[in-house]
């Protein structure tokens, strides 16, 4: 996601990016199908990230903080 430098271990800010990965996936998960997935949250440190999403349907099923 970002490149692995000091600066982004210390101080950067990769916000932009995990919303850039979020709409894309999102947008991939949604499209053509009659499944609709919804985003429910994500984690992310230095260059990895980790993006939660659960189908519509499931969605009052799951619980997450």
């Amino acid at each position: 996601m970002v490149e692995l430098n000091s600066y982004n271990v210390l101080i950067g800010n990769n916000d932009r990016t995990v919303e850039g990965w979020k709409q894309m996936v999102e947008k991939y998960l949604n499209e053509g199908g009659n499944k609709n997935f919804v985003y429910l949250t994500s984690s992310h440190m230095v260059g990895v990230a980790t993006l939660v999403f659960v189908s519509q349907a499931l969605q009052n099923r799951v619980l997450y903080y």
